[in-house]
């Protein structure tokens, strides 16, 4: 994934341990629900924990977080962080061709956590 220097300098202290544990699922959830060029997704998913600083342990953690946990820690997210967090999502839905499950998941989580549109 190509990243401008700024990005490369935002990202990795960008999000708490709760937001990446959060987007953490979120993208995995993404790449189940399209169920189609696995390793493309789960190779993109490593790819993004590796920029945004997302450890083994914040994979175990996520698994303690339940949905609606989630949904809150995604609404409280700053806007700035919230178009960070759709950019590595809709990229692994992208990935090998979206399908219209996954778009139809991306949309409805967009719209609830009020990811900006007008920028």
């Amino acid at each position: 994934m190509e990243l401008s220097p700024m990005d490369k300098m935002v990202i990795p202290g960008l999000f708490s341990p709760q937001e990446k544990q959060s987007l953490y699922q979120v993208m995995c959830a993404v790449r189940q629900i399209g169920n189609h060029h696995m390793m493309q997704k789960e190779n993109h998913i490593h790819e993004v924990m590796a920029i945004a600083g997302i450890t083994s342990n914040d994979q175990i953690q996520s698994r303690t977080l339940t949905q609606p946990q989630m949904m809150g820690i995604l609404k409280r997210m700053e806007d700035g962080k919230k178009l960070y967090f759709a950019k590595f999502v809709s990229i692994t839905g992208l990935i090998g061709g979206i399908s219209e499950k996954e778009t139809m998941f991306i949309n409805w989580l967009y719209s609830e956590i009020n990811v900006p549109t007008d920028f």
